[in-house]
């Protein structure tokens, strides 16, 4: 096969398993746009409200409501143990390294719909000492939302043993559950 015969059948392929070039260039552009965003945010843990407002264009319903979830969860558990507990959520909370990452490297169509999934390439760099590089992967669930495509969840893939584990979503429900059956001092 040539080359050109090679590059016209992945571009075939590629459209009929994502649907166009068009839906995977938007849907790679989402997962960048929510990433730039959420880089941006300087505080662990939950998001505040405000900056949950900025991934608003970037995130499912469900993803929205969730993280508002927890953000009030997360209020009301302060209060309830006076402050005296760590948050729920103490790393930041987009990404398998407690530490965030601080460039994404690549992004990776993995499966078409209806469950759409990308592997991202994510970067840290320790700021301290040898200024090691941390390089891993995490997984993106996309879905159609209102016409367009929206972050739904991220399985973290991060192999080190202090890292969230399972997915975003899964994270943020236990939060709130933690909160909910905490006693009230």
């Amino acid at each position: 096969m040539t080359y050109l015969a090679v590059l016209s059948f992945l571009l075939t392929f590629s459209t009929l398993v994502y649907g166009s070039s068009d839906d995977l260039a938007l849907q790679t552009q989402v997962i960048t746009r929510f990433y730039a965003t959420a880089s941006r945010f300087k505080e662990p843990g939950v998001p505040s409200k405000a900056n949950i407002e900025k991934l608003r264009p970037c995130i499912s319903t469900s993803l929205n409501r969730l993280l508002r979830e927890m953000q009030t969860a997360e209020v009301t558990y302060q209060k309830k143990t006076r402050g005296k507990s760590p948050p729920l959520i103490e790393s930041y909370v987009f990404y398998s390294l407690f530490e965030g990452a601080h460039a994404v490297a690549g992004v990776h169509p993995e499966h078409p719909a209806p469950s759409v999934t990308f592997v991202v390439d994510l970067h840290y760099v320790d700021p301290y000492g040898t200024h090691e590089t941390t390089k891993w992967q995490d997984r993106v669930y996309l879905v159609l939302e209102h016409g367009r495509w929206v972050v739904t969840d991220i399985e973290f893939l991060g192999e080190w043993a202090f890292r969230d584990h399972g997915t975003l979503q899964g994270v943020l429900q236990e939060g709130i559950k933690t909160a909910q059956s905490a006693p009230s001092p």
